[in-house]
């Protein structure tokens, strides 16, 4: 079964959909699963569009040295990613 789902809540989009058609202009930019389109989120946000917000607090922590996986694209992923770098860091004191 196919659901068209057109949205611009990126959170919504990445917990509903299998697969993300983003398309500019008229032409498709992405076509791809969730992970794997908000990895580009750089160039999703020059068209006007935004990856799910863990997606950039998993980027920010990398920066910060955190070992945290940056595909998390659901906040169930974000916190299982936390958790294990956290677990990781305690177990490596």
């Amino acid at each position: 079964m196919t659901v068209i789902l057109v949205s611009h809540s990126m959170e919504d989009i990445a917990k509903y959909v299998d697969r993300i058609i983003v398309m500019n202009k008229g032409s498709v930019m992405f076509n791809d699963v969730p992970k794997k389109v908000f990895a580009h989120y750089k160039e999703l946000e020059s068209v006007g569009l935004a990856a799910p917000q863990v997606t950039y607090i998993m980027h920010a922590l990398k920066e910060k040295g955190m070992d945290v996986p940056t595909d998390a694209t659901t906040i169930e992923e974000a916190a299982d990613g936390i958790m294990k770098a956290l677990k990781k860091e305690r177990a490596a004191k």
